[in-house]
């Protein structure tokens, strides 16, 4: 057997030692175990301890699954404003979290993150901060320096994106 195929073969037999255990190889955050188990979710002969028993963590999952209906959570008020385009330029800073909204205006600049902001007739769009959904009616030109936003237009705009993960629907 070469050396790859050992290799090979001792990835495999971890990753089903692991799938078996019910690890998997993600990061999560989930807490630590505490040593105690709760009680099994189906029937079964109830665990009595021994003498020798272990003190160290268990394999038992930390709780049992449950078939309840989850209520979804409320939907948090987002702040809504408007931004005034002063001699034909609107920039909307630190309005993280909010709904913005400008009307026609000729060079709007959104430096602010995890914002909605809905924009009339643009000659140019700049963003720089990340996270953020543009609705324009139309638009002329897009710069997009920040990451994760996405714009929506009706126009076909000349597009610049030095970003990441952002997106322009037509």
């Amino acid at each position: 057997m070469t050396s790859i195929h050992r290799a090979r073969a001792a990835v495999v037999a971890t990753g089903v030692a692991l799938l078996l255990a019910g690890c998997s190889a993600g990061g999560h955050d989930a807490p630590a175990p505490s040593g105690t188990s709760s009680p099994p979710a189906r029937s079964s002969p109830p665990h009595t301890p021994s003498s020798t028993a272990s003190t160290g963590p268990s394999s038992a999952p930390a709780s049992a699954p449950s078939d309840r209906a989850t209520t979804p959570l409320p939907r948090p008020e987002v702040e809504r404003a408007e931004v005034p385009c002063t001699d034909g330029r609107a920039v909307i800073a630190d309005r993280n979290n909010t709904e913005l909204t400008v009307g026609d205006c000729a060079d709007v600049v959104i430096t602010s993150s995890n914002t909605l902001v809905h924009l009339g007739r643009v000659e140019h769009l700049t963003i720089t901060g990340a996270i953020n959904g543009v609705d324009v009616e139309r638009v002329a030109r897009v710069t997009i320096t920040g990451d994760g936003n996405a714009v929506r237009t009706g126009s076909r705009p000349r597009v610049d994106d030095s970003g990441a993960h952002n997106s322009v629907e037509r």
